[in-house]
Order: structure tokens, then sequence, then C-alpha cells
């Protein structure tokens, strides 16, 4: 749904009168309009005779609130939408109120029972009215009952709960609405809809640019669908998205074939395929996610990873600066740093295969593989991590960093390893120790809670908090 703003669309038409002994109150009435543009002119929208009119917008009751002008609440009820006196052309009543001003305030619920989403945009005034909202004012006094009649704006065949065009794909899920959520449902009849997306390796920190891959041609048939760009994928959700596709199929049982492609369009893999139906009128829908997985790579994937690791001071710390470092804020900086990397079968690499670059490395057991740490650009020890080429795969990486024998800091979870490629290298922050109260390891704690200042990491001056950390003041 577009954002949208509230519309007050209150008609007082006239009054019923009332004996004596009843309690004053209001009476409504409401239409409901089938578009926007219908609302510029209420009288033209035909009244409530039969309960189809609801049923058929998905309106399952509205929810009216009566507030006094001081904004309090005098009632909240909930009306059924379609009322048996509305086919004659009658009312319902409201709530017994004492005489006086209200503003009442008309929200259309769903067959749910959950009402429509309402943003109100004074910026954009000229965007369509919320569904199923109606404000309106109306006065009470004794003796007669006041007529308000609302018109409540449909919601879209796209957002009403209901299967439309009985295809049985209902709102988001029909293939009308992926391409315009303000659509029919029987909109774009015969189109072929595809929803699609992919990974690579398996891992969800493999990019395609890591892999080489830079395209991805889609066929059916044999014959050219689309081409799409790397670029075009949505990087930001795994597995990675591709743009929605529709296309006009001859009916039958057709197939789909995605192979991916290098920079100078030659295939990297082999194509995987889909057969789906198409159907004459309906046309069809094809959801599905592809994995090129590392043995469907015509040639293997042979390559080094490359991780630039550095240390946060304090939970939630972004000052890069200060994070690269091992001299960090304070005076408890990292004297050691450990790494550990296994493969998709847990069997974890040495030395000799990861071929870090660093020496003097020690294997300090447990797989793990130990070195001094160093400042960037200090001789033998750089902040970052670059290996031989590797075979891929589906690696991952733990960090530590240790003080005085003591660990000090570790990646929570193992960072899942991507090859170079043309993506460039990964990051990955290694965060302090801390114990349920956020204090770190005795040994690890960069000052003695006292409130003094720390040393200055990076472009921030930092003080000691009450648990030992270096904090922004």
């Amino acid at each position: 749904m577009p954002r949208v703003v509230a519309v007050a669309l209150a008609m007082t038409t006239g009054s019923l009168a009332l004996g004596c002994t009843e309690d004053p109150t209001y009476a409504m009435r409401w239409r409901i309009a089938a578009s926007s543009e219908e609302l510029d002119d209420p009288s033209s929208v035909p009244q409530l005779r039969f309960v189809e009119q609801c049923a058929a917008v998905g309106l399952g009751e509205l929810r009216i609130t009566t507030r006094r002008l001081d904004n309090t609440t005098a009632d909240i009820s909930d009306y059924r939408c379609f009322r048996s006196g509305f086919a004659d052309g009658g009312v319902v009543t409201g709530p017994p109120l004492p005489p006086g001003d209200y503003r009442l305030e008309v929200v259309g619920l769903r067959r749910s029972g959950q009402p429509w989403p309402c943003e109100d945009d004074p910026t954009t005034p000229e965007v369509d009215a919320c569904v199923a909202r109606a404000e309106a004012e109306v006065r009470v006094v004794e003796g007669s009952q006041p007529v308000v009649e609302f018109v409540l704006l449909a919601a879209p065949q796209c957002d009403d709960g209901i299967d439309n065009d009985r295809d049985g794909q209902v709102d988001e899920k029909d293939p009308a609405c992926l391409l315009d959520p303000n659509n029919d449902e029987d909109a774009e009849a015969g189109l072929t809809v595809f929803q699609l997306s992919a990974s690579f390796l398996a891992n969800e920190a493999v990019e395609p640019s890591d892999v080489g891959v830079a395209s991805l041609r889609l066929e059916v048939d044999g014959d050219p669908l689309a081409e799409l760009s790397t670029v075009e994928l949505d990087l930001a959700q795994w597995p990675f998205r591709l743009p929605l596709l529709a296309e006009r199929l001859s009916p039958g049982e057709l197939e789909l074939v995605v192979t991916a492609l290098d920079a100078s369009g030659e295939p990297l893999t082999e194509g995987l395929s889909e057969v789906f139906p198409v159907d004459a009128v309906a046309g069809g829908f094809v959801l599905r996610q592809f994995d090129f997985d590392p043995e469907l790579f015509l040639e293997p994937i042979v390559d080094g990873f490359s991780v630039l690791r550095q240390f946060s001071p304090y939970p939630g710390a972004v000052d890069s600066a200060a994070l690269e470092s091992c001299d960090l804020p304070g005076e408890a900086d990292v004297e050691r740093v450990r790494v550990r990397v296994r493969d998709e079968n847990e069997q974890i690499l040495d030395a000799e295969t990861l071929a870090l670059g660093i020496d003097p490395i020690t294997d300090e057991g447990d797989g793990w593989l130990g070195f001094d740490c160093q400042a960037p650009g200090s001789a033998g020890v750089a902040a970052i991590l670059s290996s031989a080429p590797l075979s891929w795969g589906r690696y991952t990486l733990e960090l530590e960093g240790w003080r005085e024998g003591t660990r000090c800091f570790a990646n929570p979870e193992p960072l899942l390893l991507s090859p170079v490629g043309s993506g460039g290298g990964q990051l990955l922050t290694v965060e302090r120790v801390i114990d349920e109260d956020g204090r770190p390891p005795e040994g690890c704690a960069p000052c003695s809670g006292n409130s003094e200042v720390c040393n200055v990491g990076g472009t921030q001056t930092l003080v000691c908090s009450d648990a030992g950390l270096c904090v922004p003041p």
C-alpha cells in the first residue's frame, strides 16, 4: 500500500425525532467507495443494500471511537459492516451520550479483525486516502438524533484478503499483485511472473563478485528471457533476490534455465532448471531459489580469503581508527591473537594449508594458531589476514585477542568466509569478552573505573566506566 493521509468524508444529512424518554445519541450509516476518485463525489457512491457489498471488499466490521472535544474517549464500539436495516435505507444507532459535541473516528477492520495500515503524511496530500477510515463531528442534543453518513474507501483487491479472480492465490501471492500491489488480482491475466532468488557456494557470505559471476542468463525452452547483471540483485538479503520478471508465454509445460556468466558473457556454471506450467488464461507463477553450489561451477573456485580484523574497545564502538590497532584505549592492549579456520566438514585447517604469511606463528592446540598482535604496518604482522588459495567450499573463521594469558576478545559466532574474487576482503569486528554484569575478565580491564580519562583512541576521547571499560563520556 502507498503511504496515505486520512480523509474526512462525513455528512450530516438530517435528524430523526426521538421520544422524550430515550437517551440522546446519534445515528449512522455508511457507504463503500470502490476507488479514491469516487470520494470526490460521495453522493455517487451506492448505498449499502446487500451484505455482499461488504464481503466483496473484505470489510468485516467498523470500530467507531466517540471522543469528546477534549480528546477523552466517550465510547468505543464495533459494528458489523452490513446491518440488516441498511437494505431498506435504515440507520444504526450509536451509544447513549450526554448532550454535547463529539468527534467520531471510524476504522474499518478486515475479516481477521485487524485494521488496514494508515500513516498520516501531511507533506503528501495528493496521495490516496486511507483504506476504510473516516472522521466526523456530531452534536448530540435532547429530542433528536443527528444522522452521520461515512464514505469509506475499499481496499484494493491485492490487500482485501479475498481470492478475487478465483485462481487459488490471494493478495500478495497472486502474480498480478506481485507486479503492482494496487492492482486487481485479474490484472495482466495470462502473464507468467518469475519471482527468483540465487545463492552461491551455499554460503550467505559469498556474493556474486566473490566467485566471478557478472550476470545471470535466463532462458525458457531455449529462448532468451532475460540477462540480468548481478548489480540488479538485491544483496541486502540472502538468498539474493532477482528483479521481478513478467512475460506472456505460450501455454503448456515449459522449462526455465538459469546460468551464471562471467564478465565476458561466458558460462561459469552449469544451468539450473525448473519446469513450470503456463495456463492460456491465468498465465503462470514461478517461485524458485537457484543454488549455485561448488560442484556446478565448470572450473573449481580456487581463491584465498582476506579478512581485516579489528578489536572493539567497548560494546557498540564504531571508531575504526581505534578499532584496527592492537593498542586500544586504556592500559590493556591486545598482546596475542589466535585464529582457527574450519571447512564445511568441521575439519580444522593447519598453518601450512592456510599460509597466512605470519612469522612466527605457533600451534597452540585444538586447532588454534597464535601470533603476536602488532599495530597495522608493523613488521611481520598486519591487521589483514590473507590465506593461500583454497578450494571452495565453505569456511569459517574464529578469532580471539589475548592479554597476559586471558582471553579478552572473541567473535561470538564464527565468521563465514568468502573468496576474495573481485569483491575485496571482509571485515571482522572482534568483541570484548564481558560477563553478565558487563565487566571484562580480570586482566582485560583497560582502566580502573574511577572516571579517569582513557588514552585517546582515534578521534574520540574516552572515559573509564564503573565496569572498567573505556567508553564515550
